[in-house]
């Protein structure tokens, strides 16, 4: 009778709603466990494979993969801006068709974002991309710290180990996390120009303490079930800063004479910008990572600066 009731008292005490919490995920635990709540921004880099998304050669086939010699994301989450810089290389040989292929040499690809726009740079040419805007976002906000920051800000729910939310008009966002409470898996629906509504799933694994700031070094996506993303990183910098304080006055100067397009406040503007971000890092002044768009009156989505 006695090992009948302690095996009945054993099995209250795994069914009941506080030993289920207690192996519940909260986004402050996530925040914590990361290391989100100091990050302002981040640049992380590595190289891997990437693939051209959604110009496969047939339907049942997967999109054209290449070899990414070398590859840098920059975030900024307070300007919600982002900036991919990649090297890629032919990765089919002969090429199985495709879009975006054959690649002759070294090819490299710059991608950004900064609030409501889009834009790729080829040299010194800007060109608006707004059909990339809302996937450069999502890319924004599924980073292993955006996502905790982007679940705080949209509201989100958590039930057990997954966090959802919804970023309205743009993508939902499942984020799942491990027992170390630590992000391991993003499933999210986005629109695409080309595949219309996709899933689309990322895996971040093999994490390592940059800093106080825990960050994958493996980081592996599929785009419509396809391969998208398989990235080892090599280097993680949390708001990463530069010590300019010996070339600000340059700097400013510098910027002066692009006054006839920027305005005479640029100077107090920079200076201020530089100004905080050196007392982030205990210097006078210092630069981190941040797009600035200067846009006429009559800007538009497409045509966002000067």
């Amino acid at each position: 009778m006695r090992t009948f009731l302690s095996r009945l008292a054993a099995v209250v005490v795994l069914l009941s709603p506080l030993a289920a919490t207690a192996q519940d995920a909260s986004l402050d635990q996530v925040a914590k466990a990361m290391g989100a709540a100091g990050v302002k921004s981040i640049q992380y880099s590595g190289n891997g494979v990437n693939f051209q998304i959604g110009q496969n050669f047939s339907p049942d086939t997967p999109w054209p993969r290449f070899i990414v010699k070398s590859y840098t994301r920059a975030v900024n989450y307070e300007s919600a801006s982002l900036r991919d810089d990649l090297v890629r290389t032919q990765g089919e040989n002969p090429p199985r068709g495709g879009g975006g292929q054959p690649v002759t040499g070294e090819q490299r690809q710059i991608f950004v974002a900064s609030g409501d726009f889009a834009w790729n740079v080829a040299g010194d040419v800007a060109t608006p991309t707004p059909i990339a805007l809302i996937d450069r976002q999502l890319q924004l906000w599924t980073t292993p710290h955006g996502v905790v920051k982007a679940a705080m800000a949209n509201n989100a729910t958590v039930q057990g180990r997954t966090i959802a939310f919804t970023a309205p008009g743009r993508f939902k966002v499942l984020a799942t996390v491990d027992a170390q409470n630590l992000v391991e898996k993003i499933d999210a629906v986005a629109p695409n120009a080309v595949l219309g509504d996709v899933p689309i799933e990322i895996r971040y694994s093999e994490y390592k303490d940059f800093g106080g700031v825990k960050f994958p070094t493996r980081i592996r996506q599929t785009i419509g079930a396809y391969p998208a993303l398989d990235l080892t990183v090599t280097d993680v910098q949390p708001n990463l800063a530069v010590d300019i304080s010996a070339v600000h006055d340059r700097k400013v100067q510098a910027v002066l004479c692009h006054r006839s397009q920027l305005g005479e406040e640029a100077g107090e503007w920079m200076q201020k910008w530089d100004g905080e971000s050196g007392k982030q890092v205990g210097v006078e002044y210092a630069e981190m990572f941040r797009i600035m768009t200067f846009r006429r009156p009559e800007a538009t989505k497409d045509d966002p600066a000067d």
